[in-house]
């Protein structure tokens, strides 16, 4: 278990150290705030995280919604969102560090509030503040899409990932209802591929199931046979390789 340390910040700190939990995040970010308003630098921090295959949650308080770009603007940058009346806590996290904090995520907040916080990396501080995000996650009720949709499934840490289904099954689902063109367009989502570390969206090609981030991680030790998380083809959670990238239900249809 890594070292623990324990840091106080304050004021305008707080915020800062929000974004920077958001940009050193390598798999996952939580963001647990009852009020949300979001301003220009956290938005584009959550933008980048998730184009770098970074999974991530935000648990909101559904009867102190902040006017603003907040809930609504997390759900359309692919993030997943749950409600949980009576939230009151103020939590942000990634897999290696947790800052417990008096601030909302809002603008205002962000430049003129008192706030104080505590910034937690390793230990046991840091895992009794994971499990409790974990357990807020399981408590909560998930936001859907626009289109209607569910949000994605949960992992095994409880938190989610990016993603839902095979894309050959929501194909099956929608087709019927779909003008012969549209169809047409939707069958070639068929040729996306998903990064096997990562799962984010990628071109399909098994001989190269990495994404660039994940790739020029891989590169410097060229281990064909490292364990991965996902199946190349179609994303799901599976124990997978550089060298064999689907999953076995995948592998069978190829």
């Amino acid at each position: 278990m890594a070292r623990e340390t324990i840091q106080v910040v304050t004021d305008d700190a707080v915020a800062s150290s929000v974004l920077d939990i958001i940009r050193d995040a390598k798999e996952y970010v939580v963001l647990v705030s009852p009020y949300n308003a979001f301003w220009t630098h956290l938005k584009n921090e959550i933008t980048v995280a998730v184009q770098r295959g970074v999974r991530v949650t935000a648990i909101y308080n559904p009867s102190g919604y902040a006017r603003g770009d907040g809930n609504e603007w997390l759900v359309e940058a692919e993030a997943t969102v749950y409600k949980l009346p009576n939230l009151h806590a103020k939590l942000y996290l990634n897999e290696s560090s947790a800052l417990l904090s008096s601030m909302n995520l809002l603008a205002g907040s962000s430049r003129n509030s008192m706030d104080v916080g505590m910034l937690v990396r390793g230990g046991d501080a840091y895992e009794s503040l994971r499990n409790y995000a974990t357990r807020l996650v399981r408590l909560a009720e998930r936001v859907e899409r626009p289109n209607g949709t569910d949000a994605p499934p949960a992992a095994e840490s409880g938190f989610p990932v990016r993603g839902g289904g095979p894309i050959r099954d929501r194909l099956d689902r929608i087709k019927a209802e779909l003008p012969r063109e549209a169809a047409k367009q939707a069958k070639a989502l068929l040729k996306r591929g998903h990064c096997v570390r990562c799962q984010k969206i990628v071109k399909y090609a098994p001989a190269a199931p990495l994404c660039e981030w994940h790739y020029a991680e891989w590169n410097r030790f060229k281990n064909p046979n490292y364990g991965e998380r996902f199946c190349h083809k179609c994303g799901e959670p599976s124990q997978t390789t550089y060298a064999r990238p689907l999953c076995p239900a995948c592998y069978g249809k190829s």
